[in-house]
């Protein structure tokens, strides 16, 4: 390890606030107290309120990633080979290979009782969500799955790439990359490095990336007005959703950048492809927000959307459909806010990305109606003040753990922060264009 690398720990923030504060009262351009300071948000560490004037808009970039890119793959026998392709410290890959049986992870949930998914499997228990049966068994999985991401010398890199960008003020985004479904399937999101929970962190958001044979990433950025649209599908032979709160909140979310011509946002009712490949040609939004049921099949190795029949019943669209409509269409960003939606080997946001979709979010589990809608709150609340997507997903996770953890500090007790998952291959997060 480089003798001058630092613990790898974000257990201090407001230190690093104050030393950050520090560098920049002492230049005479920027004398002003620490409350001013943090009002026009100099200070970034949390996501300042929204307010639509020109003298107090919130800066493009609150936060600045540097690409971590890191690929896990299965080597011979029992090892597992990790390899560091990208990092700001060095452009050379570093190695690692260690002894690891392959393992798949128990999702059987430790909760009981009542509760609403968006899932169109039927089960015993809806509030399925990531976790063993204890909280000290998801613990100890979550710290293997860091000594998987980061072993060695690779977590040696992940030190000193930490270093460098934390000089700059910058965050580490890490894409992770893996080759079998074994490992694919695996939740990663949970992964664990000294006590710290990668996903949970402003300054390491965690994305997937897949290869899509030569094609080149498109962006997420949308010159000018963003036009969002709403999918809402509700079938009458499925569980009735909430979906008149997720659809409330999107919208107060978004509405000072509505008001201020910023984003148009327009809603799909009772909808199936044909509306919104309708829609595509019509409008040509930007943003696809899914509302509704999906699911996951395991013996085809596909995932699936719940739209609705002209008789009003669900009919299953498969993620390849769905991804067809959308390809090489307006649309940058998709998130699809249903079960099973993120699911690796050929699940929807991994089939959207495949194709080209510079970035889609899903749900890697079954997800609770009110996890899904706290998500989407914190996400696009985010999102709304100028903060890239992979910033927002974190922003979103933390809202879940804060709704859900009940002032507990053990993030591992309801896990449900790590259902979202985001496929990313944009180069940068952010949306909002300079205007």
């Amino acid at each position: 390890m480089n003798e001058h690398s630092q613990p790898y720990s974000f257990s201090n923030i407001e230190a690093r606030s104050e030393l950050l504060f520090r560098k920049l009262v002492a230049k005479p351009q920027v004398r002003k107290s620490r409350d001013e300071a943090i009002r026009q948000n100099i200070i970034v560490e949390e996501a300042m309120p929204y307010k639509p004037t020109e003298e107090v808009r919130p800066p493009m970039a609150q936060l600045s990633y540097e690409r971590f890119d890191v690929r896990v793959s299965r080597g011979e026998g029992n090892q597992v080979r990790t390899e560091v392709l990208r990092a700001p410290d060095s452009d050379d890959t570093e190695i690692c290979l260690q002894p690891q049986e392959i393992f798949t992870y128990d999702t059987v949930s430790p909760e009981s009782g009542p509760a609403t998914a968006r899932n169109l499997r039927p089960s015993e228990n809806d509030a399925d969500i990531l976790g063993a049966t204890s909280s000290s068994s998801r613990a100890t999985f979550a710290k293997t799955l860091g000594q998987i991401l980061l072993p060695g010398r690779c977590y040696d890199r992940f030190l000193r790439s930490w270093d460098r960008v934390q000089q700059k003020n910058r965050g580490l985004r890490i894409r992770l990359r893996t080759e079998q479904t074994e490992l694919a399937e695996l939740p990663w999101e949970l992964a664990c490095i000294d006590d710290s929970c990668l996903s949970l962190e402003r300054y390491t958001p965690l994305v997937r990336y897949v290869e899509t044979g030569g094609r080149s990433p498109g962006s997420v950025t949308v010159p000018g007005v963003i036009r969002l649209v709403g999918i809402v599908s509700k079938p009458e032979n499925t569980a009735a959703l909430n979906t008149t709160k997720e659809r409330k909140q999107l919208k107060q979310a978004l509405q000072g950048l509505i008001k201020e011509g910023r984003v148009e946002l327009e809603w799909l009712d009772h909808a199936n492809l044909t509306s919104l490949h309708n829609c595509l040609i019509r409008w040509g939004p930007h943003v696809v927000h899914y509302i509704g049921h999906g699911s996951y099949d395991a013996s085809n190795k596909g995932g699936r959307l719940a739209f609705e029949s002209p008789e009003g019943v669900a009919t299953n669209t498969t993620a390849n459909s769905f991804a067809m409509v959308l390809k090489d269409s307006t649309v940058r960003f998709v998130f699809v806010n249903a079960c099973e939606s993120g699911h690796a080997a050929g699940g929807l946001a991994e089939v959207l990305a495949l194709k080209g979709m510079p970035a889609a979010l899903g749900m890697q589990t079954r997800v609770l109606d009110d996890v899904a809608i706290s998500f989407a709150n914190g996400f696009y609340t985010a999102l709304s003040n100028y903060f890239p997507v992979d910033r927002a997903l974190v922003e979103g996770r933390l809202q879940v753990f804060a709704e859900k953890s009940a002032g507990d500090d053990d993030p591992y007790l309801h896990p449900h922060w790590a259902e979202p998952i985001l496929y990313m291959r944009a180069p940068d997060g952010q949306i909002f264009d300079e205007m």
